[in-house]
């Protein structure tokens, strides 16, 4: 009984903290043709997490679910990017162009 009281709040927390250690945090760089670009929304399509690169055009996006993952960047006036990054991936760099 006392095993039973002790393993189940146990499990329960090891089953709700799982899914918020995934694969880890993803991060990179993200430029233009002339220079880093800052404000570019990158976001995990398989989860919706997101987050805007800074002044240098840096950025880190933790990703909560295991596997590989698609990112998309997007920024105001630029053509939109989408990245498979597989598991093992966690550093990226990312050139984007302006729209015609």
């Amino acid at each position: 009984m006392l095993l039973r009281q002790v393993l189940a709040p146990v499990l329960l927390v090891l089953l709700l903290c799982s899914p918020a250690l995934g694969r880890g945090a993803v991060s990179g760089v993200v430029v233009g043709q002339s220079g880093p670009l800052s404000g570019v929304r990158v976001e995990a399509l398989e989860t919706g997490e997101h987050t805007v690169t800074g002044p240098d055009g840096r950025f880190t996006l933790s990703i909560s679910t295991d596997g590989p993952t698609t990112l998309r960047f997007s920024r105001s006036g630029y053509k939109p990017l989408t990245r498979h990054m597989d598991e093992a991936a966690t550093d990226v760099i990312v050139s984007m162009k302006i729209m015609p």
